[in-house]
């Protein structure tokens, strides 16, 4: 925490261009040191820093020199203030001229009438055909014209979007910047008055009471869905007029008797996950056989990417099933199916896992996990920071174990159940006398956990983690 002293500090008189004035100087005290924990997200949000903001400054000398007259500055001091200014510049570089209507004219023409549809082949045209110089949206924030961007057809990301809107705006509906910050740069805080908390820009799109976040850079993920570090829960939609706020849980408040209204953001429902379904043939020498149906879904993850159309190679498959990075395995087969939903993978796969069961003394030991590799990341005991969980969010897993024609089971994984409003893990196994299966989910209803709710999320996944090294053993007959 901070010292509770942060009034103004006792001024020392300081000679400055023949004149005696005051310094003040401000210490910040009893601050924790950044330190990286698993799942921290940006560490930008918890570096101990000071702002100060200048409300106005008089000046009648430039370097110790005179001049005719005193002069004044003034800053802005408040949100709206500064949405004004950020509007008033955004505006300078939208140009809404013939060209501009020509495209939009040829796009309607080819169109259905129903408004998102336009909307989509708005947003796809600026993503396809004009190509991202800079795929950074940060805050260079416009570096030229939208009737340059359109003539080049070539902009920064911020570039593309702000051309986004001003097509978009041809609609006659409520379209407007929207300036946010990336989940890798910061949370946004009306606490401080500084521009520097935004790094990107996306396009703002209000029809009724639907809301639209739109981005029109990043060609792995199709409309409307975001890029998961574009999630962002706060940011700033210029209106010129007045300053729409929306964060989570934000109540509305005022800065200088003019409102700052809570716009609501609903993120699309999480869907990511990943559904596994494999049967086994385990054999007498530790080896086994694999025949694995596997879904993934969502468009934030990485399989989805561009060269989402290949073969998964064993790098990719070692990341998608975290218990093979310590087995040794071969690739059989590998056949790319119908996909289940539009923005799901399925994929058909057999390996011949060589060291999959531990044999020895007439025992046999295995671990009924292909998807979890039993690592715990969360090991401390308390933690500063909030935890910051990616996509997926879910995971389903059904193994078929089939022992050698010799052994019959011994021991089992214990069957588990433990469900809280915000995490899920269950867990259940059946097994006859030389098979088992083994049904596993695991769900993250949120992502992002505060420090006080952290011993919760520990336990949750340590509890998982554990389970795997819960091992499934059969005898010898």
């Amino acid at each position: 925490g901070l010292d509770d002293s942060l009034h103004t500090p006792a001024g020392e008189d300081v000679n400055v261009d023949h004149k005696t004035t005051k310094r003040f100087t401000w210490t910040l005290r009893n601050i924790p040191p950044i330190v990286a924990e698993p799942f921290q997200g940006a560490q930008l949000n918890f570096r101990p820093s000071m702002y100060f903001q200048l409300s106005g400054l008089k000046f009648d000398s430039y370097y110790g020199i005179p001049l005719d007259s005193t002069y004044e500055m003034n800053f802005l001091e408040s949100w709206p203030d500064m949405a004004r200014r950020l509007s008033e510049m955004f505006d300078e570089y939208v140009v809404l001229d013939d060209t501009l209507r020509n495209v939009v004219d040829s796009i309607l023409a080819t169109t259905e009438s129903d408004l998102g549809k336009q909307i989509q082949q708005f947003c796809e045209f600026v993503r396809d055909e004009v190509t991202t110089t800079f795929e950074a949206g940060e805050y260079y924030f416009p570096s030229q014209t939208t009737a340059e961007t359109l003539r080049r057809r070539a902009g920064t990301a911020t570039d593309k979007n702000l051309l986004l809107v001003a097509i978009l705006q041809t609609l006659k509906h409520d379209v407007n910047p929207l300036l946010i910050a990336t989940r890798d740069h910061a949370r946004f805080t009306t606490a401080i008055l500084n521009d520097n908390q935004f790094n990107y820009m996306l396009c703002h799109m209000r029809v009724g009471s639907t809301d639209y976040f739109l981005d029109a850079n990043s060609k792995d993920f199709p409309f409307p869905h975001l890029p998961p570090n574009l999630r962002a829960d706060g940011g700033l939609v210029l209106t010129g007029e007045r300053l729409h706020r929306f964060e989570y849980g934000a109540n509305l408040t005022r800065t200088n008797d003019k409102p700052v209204d809570t716009l609501h953001i609903e993120h699309d429902a999480w869907k990511s996950g990943i559904r596994h379904d494999a049967t086994l043939w385990l054999a007498d020498d530790g080896s086994a056989i694999c025949s694995s149906y596997v879904t993934i879904s969502g468009y934030e993850q990485d399989i989805f990417s561009s060269d989402r159309e290949a073969t998964p190679d064993a790098d990719v498959l070692k990341d998608l099933f975290g218990a093979l990075k310590q087995k040794t395995f071969d690739i059989v087969e590998v056949t790319r199916n119908e996909p289940v939903n539009p923005d799901s993978v399925s994929y058909r796969i057999v390996l011949n896992i060589s060291d999959f069961s531990t044999i020895g003394g007439g025992l046999l030991a295995c671990q009924p996990s292909l998807l979890w590799s039993g690592e715990n990341r969360l090991t401390n005991e308390k933690r500063q920071f909030p935890v910051d969980l990616y996509l997926p969010s879910f995971f389903s897993e059904t193994l078929v174990l089939n022992l050698p024609g010799t052994y019959k089971t011994a021991t089992l994984p214990s069957n588990i159940s433990q469900i809280t409003p915000d995490l899920l893990f269950s867990r259940a196994v059946l097994t006859d006398a030389n098979s088992a299966r083994v049904m596993t989910n695991v769900m993250f209803k949120r992502f992002f956990f505060h420090p006080g709710e952290y011993p919760v999320v520990r336990d949750f996944y340590k509890k998982v983690t554990s389970s795997v090294n819960e091992s499934l053993t059969a005898t010898e007959q």
